[in-house]
């Protein structure tokens, strides 16, 4: 009898164990897509714009995190996150100073770049261009038309609504 006792709470460890792991999983994974949607993403209302631009883009059916976020790597993904989350949050809350314009930092052009490389693969494969240019240096109004710099009608109308 005590030997099967002590086998059901083996058991019973191995299956909670099981559990929790499953469990962990699910929440990681769930919190990183929510993390890396739009409507996260816009919920600062010092990016509301950047969402109202990119509503009217061809890039909209797209989560800010596809284009903005590494997906080569988990490590690297989750990393980069937490920075750009830290940063983010603290410059939010603390700096009343925040530029009219927001500017990508290096390693955020590094990542769009690359990710624009990888979605468009077919494209730039056909193309010639200069190698020592980005993405962004000739399709500038992608997908948030140049914001905060130049406005067109479909950001006007946009802003409207």
């Amino acid at each position: 009898m005590l030997e099967k006792l002590k086998k059901f709470v083996k058991n019973k460890y191995v299956i909670g164990i099981l559990v929790v792991i499953g469990l962990s999983y699910f929440l990681w994974d769930t919190g990183m897509e929510a993390t890396s949607s739009t409507s996260f993403c816009t919920s600062c209302h010092v990016m509301n714009e950047v969402g109202v631009t990119k509503a009217v883009s061809t890039h909209s059916n797209l989560a800010c995190g596809d284009c903005h976020v590494p997906q080569d790597n988990a490590v690297r993904k989750v990393m980069f996150k937490a920075k750009s989350g830290l940063s983010h949050i603290y410059n939010n809350t603390f700096n009343n100073d925040l530029p009219f314009t927001f500017v990508a930092k290096a390693e955020s052009n590094k990542v769009i770049q690359q990710r624009c490389a990888e979605c468009h693969s077919a494209t730039v494969s056909t193309i010639n261009h200069d190698k020592d240019r980005d993405c962004t240096s000739c399709h500038r109004n992608l997908p948030h038309n140049n914001r905060r710099i130049k406005t067109d009608p479909a950001f006007e109308k946009a802003l409207e609504n």
